[in-house]
Formats: C-alpha cells, sequence, structure tokens
C-alpha cells in the first residue's frame, strides 16, 4: 500500500502551446464528508470522494499553465500551514490560507494566483500541521510549460522529509481534469484518517503479518509499551536422571550447549519470523536504549558429587528480557492494531543447577554465561 501518489502527465496531451504568456493560478479548497476508508493511491475510488467541483478560475487573460485544485479534509481533520512555496508570487489575487477546516458542513471556496514570466511552470509545495499534532501534509504540484505535470502528497512527521508509515492519516494526491494533462488539470489533494481495526485473535494477527508484512514491502511497525529485564524462567531438565548405584561418591558431570530462543504470542510462520524478530528488536533498542538477543548459545561444563544412593539432575533457568507492545500494519485502506504481542528475549543470566533429587536441599548451581 502506497499512501502518496504521483502522477504524471505526458507533454503530449496539452492542448494547444502558445507563445510566450503569463501564467495565472487559482486553488479552491473544497470540502466533504468523511469516508469509511478511501483508496490510498492513484485514483481508483475517486468518484466516491469527490464533491461537485470547485475549481479556481485561472484571471482574465492568462493562458499558461495553472494550479487550480481542491484540498479535502475528513470530518475530523483540521489543517493549520505550516509553510508554502511559490514559484514568482505576486500580491495579485487572495492569499494562500492558512487554516482548513474539518470536511464536515459542505463546500467553501479560498482562491489565489500568481504569474511568472515565460516560461515558466506554475508550482506549489506547501506543509500543513495536522490536528495540531506532530504530523504534516505535505504536497506538491507541478504543472509545466514543457514536460509531464506532477503531483505527490506524503504524510510526514514535523521537520522531516520522509513518509511516516505508522501515522493515523493518509492523503490521496490525483488530477482531476484532463487526466493530468494540459495547462489546467486540477490537483487535488484529500486528507483522512485512516480507519482502525483492533485485532486480539491470534490466529488472525499471525494471518495480517505474514500478509502485509513479511515480504519486507508493506507498512508495518512495533510500538513497545514496556521492557522488564533480567527475568528468569521456571527450571528445565537438560539431562536425565543420574543414579549413583555405589556405596561411595560419584561425580555427574554435565558438558552440553544450550540454545534458547526468541518466544513470542503471535507465533508466524517460519518465514515471517526474521522479518518480525528484526523489526521489533530494533524498536525496543531504540525505544530503550538496551540491546536484545534474538537467540543465545550456553556452553557449560559443570560437575558435582552424589552421595551413595542418591539420583541427581541437571536443571537450567533461561534468563530473558519481556517486552510487550503492539503491532500496526497499514493496508487495505485501513490501520490495524495487532494488540499485546509480547516476546521473551534470551539474556546471557540464566543458570545451569546440579540437583540431588533426594536431599533438594543440596544444589550445585553454576551462573550461566
Amino acid at each position: 500500500m502506497t499512501e502518496n501518489t504521483d502522477t504524471t502527465a505526458p507533454a503530449s496531451t496539452r492542448p494547444g502551446r502558445r507563445a510566450p504568456v503569463l501564467v495565472g493560478i487559482g486553488l479552491a479548497l473544497a470540502f466533504a464528508a468523511p469516508v469509511a476508508s478511501g483508496p490510498l493511491a492513484g485514483t481508483a475510488g475517486a468518484a466516491a470522494l469527490r464533491p461537485a467541483a470547485v475549481v479556481a478560475p485561472a484571471p482574465t487573460g492568462y493562458f499558461g499553465p495553472t494550479i487550480g485544485g481542491a484540498i479535502r479534509t475528513g470530518a475530523d481533520i483540521a489543517l493549520d500551514r505550516q509553510s508554502i512555496d511559490m514559484t514568482a508570487v505576486t500580491s495579485e489575487g487572495t492569499a494562500v490560507p492558512t487554516h482548513v477546516a474539518p470536511g464536515a458542513g459542505g463546500n467553501s471556496e479560498t482562491r489565489f494566483s500568481y504569474h511568472s514570466g515565460w516560461p515558466g511552470d506554475a508550482e506549489i509545495t506547501f506543509r500543513y500541521a495536522i490536528n495540531g499534532g506532530p504530523y504534516v501534509m505535505w504536497g506538491h504540484t507541478k504543472v509545466t510549460s514543457v514536460g509531464a505535470n506532477l503531483v505527490e502528497a506524503q504524510i510526514r512527521l514535523t521537520g522531516s522529509t520522509h513518509e511516516a508509515i505508522d501515522s493515523p492519516y493518509y492523503v490521496v494526491a490525483r488530477w482531476m481534469a484532463n487526466g493530468g494533462g494540459g495547462y489546467d488539470p486540477r490537483p487535488e489533494f484529500d486528507v483522512f484518517r485512516k480507519d482502525t481495526v483492533v485485532v486480539t485473535d491470534r490466529a488472525q494477527q499471525a494471518e495480517l503479518f505474514e500478509r502485509f508484512c513479511a515480504d519486507g514491502g508493506a507498512q508495518c511497525s512495533y510500538v513497545p509499551k514496556s521492557l522488564v529485564p533480567d527475568l528468569r524462567k521456571a527450571p528445565i531438565n537438560v539431562t536425565d536422571v543420574f543414579y549413583n548405584a555405589t556405596s561411595e561418591k560419584a561425580e555427574f558431570g554435565f558438558d552440553k550447549q544450550i540454545d534458547t530462543t526468541t518466544v513470542d504470542t503471535i507465533g508466524v510462520k517460519v518465514g515471517a519470523e526474521a522479518k518480525l524478530l528484526g523489526m521489533v528488536k530494533a524498536s525496543v533498542e531504540v525505544a530503550y536504549e538496551h540491546s536484545v538477543e534474538v537467540t543465545h548459545t550456553t556452553k557449560e561444563r559443570h560437575t558435582m558429587s552424589v552421595p551413595p544412593r542418591h539420583h541427581a539432575q541437571y536443571r537450567f533457568i533461561q534468563g530473558y528480557d519481556e517486552v510487550k507492545g503492539d503491532l500496526v500494519l497499514f493496508g487495505d485502506g485501513k490501520r490495524y492494531e495487532l494488540r499485546d504481542v509480547d516476546f521473551q528475549f534470551p539474556t546471557v543470566n540464566g543458570m545451569l543447577m546440579g540437583i540431588d533429587l533426594d536431599e533438594p536441599a543440596n544444589v550445585s548451581r553454576v551462573i550461566a554465561g
């Protein structure tokens, strides 16, 4: 799934080129009711999203590249302008709006215009803060005198030049006229909140992750909520029971390798596991500045003395760091929250114990490394 659309149109589709002229520009702000879910790329679903066209006409006598389009928002989306760049701005016309109200309540219109000398392109780049929060809608459109037209948009964090894939918003950029060709293709920018679907069923969580994230190309992230380090699990048997049938003390030795791996609550398939663990490991280390291991190998040698007619056994207590959090995925025009996807990462602080089963208090211990 892609949140921004980069739509170009070949110069061959443009109607009659003219001699050097002044360039005119107008932008109309149109508002529409929210939709339950919308397209995230291209023009799919455009008819369902678009209200009656509200486009500012170019000033009289202008015949060159013109930008006259719309910004639309959902009912719970308000935009406040942070910055705007335009080519050869003049005092002619009305200022670009500093605020775009939520979309409920019908259409409204704001117009502005500018011009540049020939040969000149009409071009705008702007940033609007969304709901006064950390996310901004970045938009860019260019209508050229020669070459392909361009319209594109992204949701970004304030100050960033990269798309914020885990934002709760999406933006669609598209042309409203002429298939993006000509001097007046009418760019449109639609900003909405993503539908959020909370998923707690483990089988469904695994299916969604494997569907949208396993190939590495989807929009997925892990949001850690807590880290509790240096915990220990219940002991597990790592040898069979040894019985000293003699009348003398006997030595019972341990010389083995113990491999421990991360345990998670989601249970994805083997092919998706490396992607998942890598994502979670990176998120935890950034959030808590605490390194975690996906696997750990312990190689131990130890000997204990077993009294006559006594039974003994070696047991291992695994150390682990516990991480709790949620997976956030984006697909099919929705934001999925996979709740309570928790992990136990193995650590070096395990413990090997040689236990006299007939006298449990008699324990020979060694801290594993």
